[in-house]
């Protein structure tokens, strides 16, 4: 009985704003648990926020590596194809011919076998727009870096490209003997920020990443680029460009060592 009075004592004098209970004890007696103060939830939250804080640019620099990384694949298998069209045909494909881009005599060399067979390129008489518009809409993501905000063009709505040939290269069905400079210090292609669809024809001129027009890219400093070897390489948008145009002659002769 006096211990009933004691609880009944308690509960009319501890407010519950300051304590909670929690009945557990061996007599039967509330044990008081102090709740937290807003100095310490500022503390808590304060805490939190520093994280975040840490954590957000952490997670937006593994995206942007991450993007880097997907390019360089992607540019990696276009000079794979590239090789593997030299080898079958004996020469690089040609930008232009019957209205088609580089990229769509590259479609069975980068798993689009189907897509090439649909859209025979080689025999077509007309421009691919007229003949091929709703083929030429298919994404593809070989051709597509991942930083590229939109994988169809604004306009036209073709299938976007994310790479250019060099002009140097593409346009004069060349065989591999007029690559005199090493194939390692030659770039085949290049990434660009102009709306380029993969079907039609595009080409860039030696001029080093950062024009919309040609190459260049949203990676931070510079553009991935892939050799007449298949190796691929990040170049600096502050490269000397007397460098930048030895890097993209095929038949110059020039030192290409960065200055």
């Amino acid at each position: 009985m006096d211990c009933l009075v004691e609880i009944k004592r308690v509960v009319n004098h501890v407010s519950p704003h300051r304590a909670g209970f929690h009945r557990g004890s061996a007599c039967g007696q509330p044990i008081l648990r102090r709740a937290m103060t807003l100095v310490e939830l500022l503390v808590v939250i304060a805490i939190i926020g520093t994280l975040m804080g840490l954590l957000i640019p952490a997670v937006r620099a593994a995206r942007a590596s991450s993007k880097g990384v997907t390019c360089k694949n992607n540019l990696r298998q276009i000079g794979i194809g590239l090789e593997e069209h030299l080898g079958h045909l004996g020469r690089y494909p040609v930008d232009g011919k019957n209205g088609y881009g580089a990229c769509a005599f590259l479609l069975p060399y980068v798993e689009q076998q189907a897509l090439y067979a649909q859209l025979k390129p080689t025999e077509s008489e007309r421009p691919a727009i007229a003949s091929n518009a709703s083929l030429g809409g298919t994404a593809i993501a070989t051709f597509l870096c991942p930083t590229m905000e939109s994988r169809r063009q604004t306009v036209l709505k073709l299938g976007r490209a994310s790479y250019l040939g060099n002009r140097d290269l593409f346009p004069w069905n060349l065989p591999q003997t007029v690559i005199r400079d090493s194939k390692s210090e030659t770039i085949a292609m290049g990434e660009t920020l102009a709306e380029q669809a993969w079907i039609l024809p595009g080409t860039a001129e030696a001029i080093p990443p950062g024009d919309d027009s040609t190459f260049g890219s949203r990676h931070p400093g510079g553009a991935n680029f892939v050799f007449c070897d298949a190796s691929v390489r990040f170049i600096s948008e502050n490269i000397d460009p007397v460098t930048f145009l030895a890097l993209c002659t095929t038949n110059g002769g020039e030192p290409t060592v960065e200055r």
